[in-house]
C-alpha cells in the first residue's frame, strides 16, 4: 500500500520517511503525546486560574470606579457648603 506524504507526516513525524517506525519510536512518541497532553492540560488549567484572577480584578475595578465617582461628588458637596459658609 502507498502511503500519501500526509499519512507518513502523521506515521512517522516526517513527510519524508521510509519504512516502518520502529518499535520504540512508537514508544517515544506515545509518551510525548502523553507528556503533551499533561502539558496541555496544565496550560489550560493555569489560563482558568488567570482568568478568574482577571474578572475579580475587573470587578474590583468597576466597584473602585463607583466608589471614587461617588467621594468626587462629595467632595463637590462639601466644596460647595464651605463656598457658601465663606460667602456668609
Amino acid at each position: 500500500m502507498t502511503l500519501m506524504c500526509g499519512d507518513r507526516w502523521l506515521e512517522t513525524g516526517n513527510p519524508f520517511a521510509e519504512g516502518d517506525m520502529g518499535e520504540s519510536q512508537i514508544e517515544w512518541l506515545k509518551a510525548e503525546n502523553s507528556r503533551l497532553m499533561k502539558e496541555n492540560e496544565q496550560l489550560m488549567k493555569d489560563v482558568h486560574r488567570i482568568d478568574s484572577a482577571r474578572q475579580s480584578a475587573v470587578s474590583q475595578c468597576a466597584a473602585m470606579a463607583e466608589e471614587i465617582e461617588q467621594l468626587n461628588e462629595d467632595v463637590k458637596s462639601l466644596k460647595a457648603a464651605l463656598s457658601e459658609v465663606h460667602d456668609d
